[in-house]
């Protein structure tokens, strides 16, 4: 069997099994229309279905097959001809032989498309509309009777007035045709009952020209692509038909304005019609000829031609000629007068700097002197080699004016005798600067970087300067490195102060106007401020606005003592909070909010992630933690109350002392937890963990796919497992499981508990009775206080109770246990095979018993007990039945347990009547007896025992009896009289141990006549002769 299998159910809806009779011809086909579901109940929306439909007869004989490739709607429906389908062997549809009328149809589908079918289920017969398919080619009918004109009159609201016979209209307020007849207005059709509500689309909001993209999620607006009914922009509002604002790659033929794709080197040009593929001779563009790398030279005509020794490959390059000598220049800068400013020569390169005495503004960056360039040696002012880095400084007096050169030195010592002061030193053992800042006039000593124009100026306009201000103020800004000695600070870059107190104690500045406010703080970057004490800030716009506050990035806000802010729009507000990120940005790049820490001992870390509450912690990207001490980690989570944890992806835990991970789970519950995907815990203490879980009662637990614990106090584990809304206590463990009552369970697959303290386990068992007991395959106990216990059984009356295989308990407190038993009666018991218990209290038992008796009252005729020992539901028979009047029946022999160890009956409980065909039998072999003597009684004890007739006391409607009284019968033949072991000691007779009294009396009596006729024979004979003596005289005397 496949590791994974589908079970589909067929909602078949015959739409149209006709065919159409008004044309001469009927039809080849068959409408078909039928809603496809899976395993679950869910139609299969949108999907390719592989179809086989087969007509057959009733022993499944094909007389025609089909294929069909059919794709399903959004409500699983699909819709076919049968006859216009993909035809398999060599029958056809026109050979179906519908006058036979046998003809079923069997459906057969594959759910991926393809065609491994599997059958829907048997084949079934389709009725007599189709048949009119029949009648295209059956024999000519009896003329029918004339038929009805109907005039439509069309769709009104209400009924037309003054209507004529036959004439039809639809009203469309109650959806029904109706007729007219002699009756009036009677319903003719209605409509059909409304389809299936299609899914509910995306609910998307957008502005002006926005269009939909799928972000792999749902359907979200983006700006990306506008559209305002005329023009396309991408990636900006169009002013034209395509406006594209950025990068653009063309991964195909771009075709001009005459709808062609041009050729190799032709160019794009704009024409007078549009931009048009063109040569470049066509729009006389110069070309010429060259090798890879070369650059193009002009020809001062109309041509290129590439030079041989510049080039540019993967750097510009510029070569020496072959046949250039050892003293000729590579690369020459010549000033006005001709004179050679920076050279490259075939053994290096040379720098030289103008420094004759001359008024104006001297040369830049000098190595060497112009005015040398025609000696034999030229003065060398700065020179590197391989041994060491050299730099000479010209301050000799003998000039006037200022010096060239790179000089470090005071300019007042310009104009003295040879002194040599060193302005910078630098030596293995430091690096030294000397400054002159003594107040004389003209320029000032310091260490400055200026422009040369402003040398002979008034002023002079730094570019790097160290120096001090004691004046306190510095407004507007301005470009300085500067000491400030009224706080001990330092700035550096666009330096601004407005007043003495924006300059903190030990504080340093660097940045554009830049303020380090607080005292010992450090503000770096743009507009970078620290206003707090001990406080950094650093970054573009940065704020540190609190002491011991630190904001580093751009943007970034640290305004509560020793908060922190890193990242860009990052905001620490909260005492001791720390904020560390960036702003939030979605899938379409769109800013979503800045990262904050907001609350006190917040921590907020990643995009656009807040932790407003105390001691709360957001971590990952756009979270949000608001309650206090909180936790929001991932993606989008909201940790909305105290204690509060979410983590994952979308996930929200909004109660008190909740915990929601995994993707959009939510725990809202007063200390639940939602732990999966799109988990819910809403009900307090609530737990849910799995695909879709949803615990809502309080205190419920939910675990599984899908698991829902809607109780109080519920527990639903397992894939669809449900406890309802007012099931409290309820438990649902397994597959599909539903417990939907107070302290219900349900357990394994399908099982459902739906009485008070019911119970139902197992594959498909339903425990619907209060204390109901249902375990085992497809048990059912629907009735209060009921247990079905094993296979398909059945307990539906109170207190009943089915055990074992397809057994019935269907009488109030009725037991049915076996295979195949029923018990139908009230109190009734059945155990065994096929045993049927149908009266009022009765018990069968045994196999297939013979069904009798009333099932609700007791009845004196009905059995009470029953033996079945029949083969089969058509062959039932007892082996014994006992009936409520105390009449019993044995189908056949009846023996003892043991031979010579029973009695039958007591002296306090004798039998009335026994019946018997045959008689009795009663074991006298000699091999079993002992000590055997003659009986003394006979002919005499008879004579002396009284036979009397009588009534019985208990019954004496059974009329006189004949027989003897024991104490009349114990003194004569003790042997015969039996005394009972009831209270009153009754006594009993033995009438068959009288027998052999009987035959010895009889024997004994048989002597007496013996003898008797003997001596009757003998007086007979002496008679006779007498009698012979008598004649004789007689004789003689006549």
């Amino acid at each position: 069997m496949k590791t994974r299998s589908f079970t589909f159910t067929l909602m078949l809806i015959i739409l149209a099994l006709c065919a159409n009779l008004v044309y001469s011809q009927a039809p080849q086909g068959i409408s078909y229309q039928t809603v496809i579901r899976d395993g679950s109940g869910q139609p299969l929306a949108n999907r390719n279905i592989g179809i086989k439909i087969t007509l057959e007869n009733a022993s499944e004989v094909a007389y025609y097959a089909e294929t069909h490739s059919k794709t399903s709607t959004g409500e699983g429906v699909v819709t076919l001809t049968i006859g216009g389908g993909t035809k398999e062997g060599v029958n056809t549809f026109s050979s179906i032989p519908w006058q036979n009328g046998d003809v079923y149809v069997k459906l057969e589908i594959d759910p991926n498309g393809g065609s491994t079918y599997t059958p829907m289920g048997p084949h079934t017969k389709l009725q007599s509309v189709p048949y009119a398919l029949y009648a295209a080619s059956g024999q000519q009918g009896p003329a029918g009777t004339n038929g009805i004109s109907i005039e439509w009159l069309g769709s009104f609201s209400s009924a037309p007035v003054s209507p004529t016979l036959n004439q039809a209209y639809y009203n469309s307020t109650d959806k029904k045709s109706y007729i007219y007849s002699s009756t009036g207005w009677t319903v003719l059709a209605l409509d059909g009952t409304e389809g299936i509500q299609g899914p509910e689309g995306p609910l998307v909001s957008g502005t002006t020209g926005q269009t939909l993209y799928n972000n792999g999620t749902t359907w979200t607006a983006t700006s990306s692509l506008i559209n305002d009914g005329v023009n396309v922009g991408i990636g900006t509002t169009p002013t034209q038909n395509l406006d594209v604002n950025g990068n653009m790659r063309l991964r195909s033929t771009l075709y001009d304005y005459n709808n062609t794709s041009g050729t190799l080197n032709q160019l794009l040009t704009r024409g007078t019609s549009g931009v048009l593929w063109q040569t470049p001779s066509a729009i006389s563009i110069p070309n010429g000829t060259g090798t890879s790398g070369q650059l193009a030279l002009w020809s001062g005509t109309n041509s290129l031609q590439g030079t041989s020794n510049l080039s540019w490959g993967t750097s510009l390059q510029v070569s020496s000629l072959t046949s250039a000598g050892s003293d000729d220049p590579i690369f020459e800068v010549r000033n006005k007068d001709g004179k050679v400013v920076f050279g490259v020569y075939q053994g290096g390169v040379r720098v030289y700097v103008e420094d004759a005495v001359v008024k104006g503004a001297k040369g830049g960056f000098a190595v060497g002197g112009l005015s040398n360039q025609a000696k034999a040696l030229p003065v060398e002012y700065f020179r590197i080699t391989p041994d060491s880095a050299r730099i000479w400084v010209k301050n000799t007096p003998t000039v006037k004016g200022a010096k060239g050169g790179f000089a470090v030195g005071g300019l007042s010592n310009q104009a003295k005798a040879g002194t040599l002061n060193e302005l910078m030193y630098i030596g293995s053992d430091s690096a030294r600067i000397y400054i002159d800042d003594t107040p004389s006039k003209g320029a000032k000593g310091g260490f400055a970087v200026g422009g040369l124009s402003n040398q002979a100026k008034g002023g002079s306009a730094n570019y790097f300067n160290v120096s001090t201000n004691s004046t306190g103020n510095i407004y507007p800004s301005q470009k300085r490195v500067m000491w400030y000695p009224l706080k001990n600070a330092f700035l550096a870059g666009q330096v601004i102060i407005e007043t003495p107190d924006s300059v903190g104690v030990n504080s340093f500045a660097t940045g554009f106007e830049s303020k380090a406010k607080g005292n010992y703080s450090q503000a770096l970057g743009y507009n970078a401020i620290a206003r707090g004490q001990y406080s950094t800030a650093i970054g573009y716009q940065a704020l540190a606005h609190k002491n011991n506050s630190f904001a580093f990035g751009y943007q970034a806000k640290a305004t509560s003592d020793d908060s922190y802010a890193f990242g860009s729009g990052a905001q620490a507000s909260g005492n001791k909070s720390f904020a560390f990120g960036s702003v939030g940005i979605d899938s379409t790049g769109t800013v979503t909010g800045n990262t904050k820490a907001t609350g006190d001992y917040a921590y907020a870390f990643g995009l656009g992630s807040i932790a407003s509450g105390k001691a709360s912690l957001a971590f990952g990207a756009n979270n949000i933690a608001s309650g206090s001490f909180a936790t929001a980690i991932g993606y989008k989570t909201n940790s909305g109350n105290w204690y509060s944890t979410a983590m994952g992806g979308y996930t929200t835990a909004s109660g008190f002392y909740t915990v929601a991970m995994g993707y959009k789970s939510t725990a809202s519950g007063i200390a639940s937890c939602a732990f999966g995907n799109q988990s819910t815990a809403s009900g307090v203490y609530s737990f849910a963990c799995g695909d879709g879980a949803k615990a809502i009662g309080a205190r419920s637990v939910a675990l599984g796919a899908f698991s829902n614990a809607q109780g109080a106090y519920s527990f639903a584990v397992g894939y669809s497992s449900i406890t309802g809304p007012s099931a409290t206590a309820a438990t649902a463990l397994g597959r599909e499981t539903n417990a939907s009552a107070t302290y219900s369970t349900a357990i394994g697959y399908q099982s459902a508990s739906s009485g008070i303290y019911s119970l139902a386990g197992g594959n498909v068992s339903t425990a619907s009775g209060i204390s109901s007991i249902a375990l085992g395959d497809h048990a059912s106990a629907s009735a209060n206080y009921s247990i079905a216990l094993g296979r398909n059984v059945t307990a539906s009356t109170q207190y009943a109770i089915a055990i074992g295989n397809t057994t019935t308990a269907s009488g109030d407190n009725s037991t049915a246990f076996g295979n195949q038993t029923t018990a139908v009666g009230k109190y009734s018991l059945a155990v065994g095979y096929g045993c049927t218990a149908n009266a009022y209290s009765s018990t069968a038992v045994g196999s297939y018993n013979v069904i009798e008796g009333t099932p609700g009252s007791w009845v004196a005729t009905d059995p009470i007990f029953a033996v079945g020992n029949g083969t089969s539901s058509s062959s039932l028979s007892n082996a014994v039945t006992v009936y409520k009047n105390g009449t019993m029946k044995l189908k056949s022999n009846f023996y003892p347990d043991a031979d010579n160890a029973a009695t039958l009956g007591t002296s306090s409980n004798r039998w009335n009547i026994l019946y018997s065909v045959n008689g009795t039998v009663a074991t006298s072999d000699l091999r079993l007896k002992d000590n055997i003597i003659e009986i003394s009684y006979g002919l005499a004890e008879l004579l002396k025992l009284k036979p009397v007739s009588f009534l019985w006391k208990k019954s004496p409607q059974e009329g006189r009896k004949l027989g003897f009284i024991a104490q009349d019968v114990k003194p004569i033949i003790g042997e015969v009289v039996n005394e009972g072991d009831d209270p009153d000691k009754t006594l009993g007779i033995n009438y068959s141990s009288i027998i052999p009294v009987i035959v010895k009396g009889m024997q004994e009596q048989q002597q007496i006549i013996d003898s008797q006729k003997q001596q009757i024979n003998e007086l007979m004979e002496a008679n006779k002769r007498l009698l012979e003596r008598v004649e004789k005289l007689e004789t003689l005397n006549k």
